[in-house]
């Protein structure tokens, strides 16, 4: 991929989320959901996706594995490559959800709920426009193939990981509390597609996986770990018990439908950690990130 294919993808990602009307909250349409994208590439062939076998489980596929399963056509890694994209939270809907102790506040809850219905759009889009042009290209949590499990060893999973697609782009690095804290914050959500192209030979600069957080820098702060009113993340070694913010998020459904007239209250979490915390929308002050 020469950096003129990588320029118009990116520009093609980052006009889609600046003019979709649906990146706009429906209770508030003048007010975007997401801000403007940050967008990476990885080659299909990078190590790391192997190593994900072990770090995720045998379940996460490769992106040539995910490629044929999904196609039916077998393309070696080298030719493949993953788009990532982070999309931030705009200040209005993270500042609003900075104050709330024990659950979303509206902003944020319906932003959680339609923001992840314009992701999908946009994964959708952005094969859509890719395969139109030459490249083919799918999206995986789009596929017939994805869906959520719970794993022995590390709980509820899925089989592709948008997060760490994002972390192999170089976007970001995990945090105490399990999110990935890229240069516009943690507040943001991710998405990904899988295309049918050759990456120039280029290595990836990737921070260390805890490298963007405070707590694992010099143990200085564990706020996400203080935000999450369900007890969800452990303060002295990073673990995220998934289950518990899960089963937290469905003990309040009933009173996010009345309060905000969200069907069934799918807000699909309460976003405490992700916000009024030092890395909302920025890597943390004083971080001086090591490079893997």
């Amino acid at each position: 991929m020469h950096n003129s294919t990588k320029e118009w993808v990116g520009s093609l990602i980052r006009a889609h989320v600046s003019s979709s009307h649906q990146n706009r909250l429906r209770i508030a349409p003048s007010l975007c959901i997401y801000d403007e994208p940050l967008v990476g590439f990885v080659s299909g062939a990078d190590p790391l996706w192997v190593q994900y076998k072990a770090i995720i489980g045998e379940f996460h596929p490769t992106p040539a594995e995910l490629f044929r399963e999904t196609t039916g056509n077998t393309v070696g890694g080298n030719d493949l490559t993953v788009i990532s994209w982070i999309l931030p939270f705009t200040h209005t809907i993270v500042s609003s959800n900075a104050t709330q102790t024990d659950g979303p506040s509206e902003y944020w809850a319906h932003g959680r709920r339609d923001g992840e219905v314009y992701n999908d759009l946009l994964r959708a889009y952005v094969a859509a426009e890719l395969t139109g042009a030459g490249f083919e290209a799918i999206a995986p949590v789009l596929g017939p193939g994805f869906t959520t499990l719970t794993d022995e060893q590390i709980g509820l999973a899925s089989t592709w990981s948008e997060r760490h697609a994002a972390y192999a782009a170089g976007l970001g690095a995990f945090g105490l509390s399990g999110g990935l804290i890229s240069r516009r914050g943690v507040a943001m959500r991710c998405g990904s597609v899988v295309a049918r192209l050759k990456l120039q030979a280029a290595r990836v600069t990737r921070p260390k996986r805890r490298g963007y957080c405070s707590f694992f820098q010099d143990g200085s702060c564990r706020a996400c770990a203080s935000r999450c009113p369900a007890a969800a993340i452990r303060r002295d070694r990073g673990a995220h018990d998934k289950a518990r913010c899960q089963e937290f998020s469905r003990s309040i459904r009933a009173r996010i439908e009345k309060l905000y007239g969200i069907p069934g209250g799918e807000s699909s979490g309460c976003g405490l950690c992700q916000t009024g915390v030092p890395c909302s929308e920025r890597i943390p002050s004083g971080i001086s990130p090591v490079l893997s």
